[in-house]
């Protein structure tokens, strides 16, 4: 603990001997009131956390055992035509930017 520390260590407990009766019962009630209010706060405490854990669980489980969409013919053959489109126009940017290149320089 450094001096600074030990210093105001020092300081807080001689301010804690000097404390007058009434004040002192006053702190000790405050400190009585608070602890049993956060006694009472236990069951939500371990509330939150389950559900949280139950919610995650039944997230999971139905991620997991949900049957996947099945694909029809023309389902499949609609996603390979927009594929191959977009590589096609790919390929024209591709060309557009090296034909620019070519004649900027």
């Amino acid at each position: 603990m450094t001096k600074f520390e030990q210093h105001l260590q020092h300081q807080l407990r001689a301010g804690e001997r000097s404390l007058d009766p009434a004040t002192e019962a006053s702190l000790r009630a405050s400190r009585q009131l608070a602890l049993a209010q956060h006694r009472g706060s236990r069951l939500s405490r371990l509330l939150v956390p389950a559900s949280g854990m139950a919610l995650a669980s039944i997230a999971a489980f139905f991620l997991i055992f949900s049957p996947l969409p099945e694909l029809s013919n023309g389902q499949f053959n609609t996603q390979v035509t927009t594929e191959i489109t977009d590589s096609q126009d790919l390929d024209f940017y591709y060309w557009l930017a090296v034909t620019e290149g070519v004649a900027d320089s």
